[in-house]
Parts: C-alpha cells; sequence; structure tokens
C-alpha cells in the first residue's frame, strides 16, 4: 500500500522509502494501518487505544504517544505527510495519495 513516496506492507511489517527500509513492530504496523484507512478524520484517542490494546489505559495511553512519534520519525522524509494531536479528542493525519 502507498502513504505518499513510500511504501508499506502490513503483513510484513515493513515501511519502504526508495532503497531504505524500516522494520516496524506489530503495534507500529497496526497503528499506520489504522491511520492510513481514517486518512484526514479525525481518529478519537480512545478509539486507537481500544482498537490495538483492547482498552483505554493510561499507561498504553503513554505506549501510543511513544508509538505516534515513531511513526512520525519514520515518515519525516516525504515532507506532504501530515501529523496533528487534536487536544483533548485524538490524532488526525493527512497521507497523500
Amino acid at each position: 500500500m502507498k502513504i505518499g513516496n513510500y511504501s508499506f506492507f502490513p503483513s510484513q511489517f515493513k515501511l519502504s522509502f526508495g532503497i531504505e527500509n524500516f522494520q516496524l513492530t506489530e503495534k507500529e504496523s497496526e497503528l499506520l494501518l489504522l491511520l492510513s484507512r481514517n486518512n484526514q478524520n479525525i481518529i478519537n484517542r480512545k478509539e486507537i487505544l481500544e482498537n490495538l490494546w483492547g482498552e483505554n489505559d493510561y499507561f498504553f495511553g503513554r505506549s501510543l504517544d511513544v508509538f505516534m512519534t515513531r511513526l512520525r520519525k519514520y515518515l519525516q522524509k516525504d515532507h506532504r505527510i501530515r501529523f496533528e494531536s487534536v487536544r483533548g479528542i485524538g490524532f488526525k493525519v493527512e497521507f497523500p495519495e
């Protein structure tokens, strides 16, 4: 699947940018897939937590923040990709098609 100038292989937990490959964790891959399915829409933090961990828990919330930071770092080479934190609600991503 294409995410901007990246190729994403969810079942292999792999993200590629040209000749560069990133091996994602299972949760990073699940999160990226969930975000890509909600491209350009605000996705509620609670919904993400329940989809990825099965519950909305403070410690899982901290983990989610770490995963979002990692994904931002992986995807920083395509400047058209936008991650936005929507205070008190969740996140919005814009992945060019």
